[in-house]
């Protein structure tokens, strides 16, 4: 097995293990802190409580499938071979991306959901590589409006509000 193999596996299990953690802690302290709410208040859809802890289930549920495919062959590895050609995973952009997350969970308050998934999709888009800005236009713009319209209007939950939107 190649050094290159070992590494992409093991970083499948550093971020398999990563999303565990994150969704474990998700499920079992976010539902906890909303006021008037406890965990067994997750398995009612009305209560403030159901989607963190519902993000929580599917963190984990994929943390799970990841470690799983990623343990999966022989012993802990896989043993399907990574192209020489292959990008490196990058240090530098996978550190960007975490700050970019940081950056979007900041402006949420300020200028609003709808504006600060516009801007995050678009320069996600340009830092992860993609070419077709004609795709990245219609997602930066059709995803965050579907949420819109999926929370604030049929579900009547309200998403964060700015200045701008």
């Amino acid at each position: 097995m190649s050094a290159n193999t070992r590494t992409r596996v093991n970083a499948d299990i550093w971020v398999a293990l990563t999303a565990l953690a994150a969704g474990a802690f998700v499920l079992f302290s976010i539902p906890a802190q909303v006021p008037g709410e406890t965990i067994l208040a997750v398995t009612d859809m009305g209560s403030s409580a159901f989607f963190p802890a519902l993000a929580g289930i599917f963190m984990f549920i994929c943390g799970g499938g990841l470690f799983f495919t990623a343990t999966a062959g022989q012993g802990v590895f896989m043993t399907t071979a990574v192209e020489p050609d292959d990008e490196p995973v990058s240090l530098t952009r996978t550190a960007t991306v975490f700050v970019l997350f940081v950056v979007y969970l900041l402006a949420l308050d300020t200028v609003g959901m709808m504006v600060s998934s516009i801007i995050l999709i678009a320069v996600m888009a340009f830092i992860l590589q993609y070419e077709n800005k004609k795709h990245i236009l219609i997602s930066a713009v059709v995803f965050p409006a579907l949420v819109y319209v999926l929370f604030e209007h049929l579900l009547k939950i309200l998403l964060p509000h700015g200045v701008l939107f």
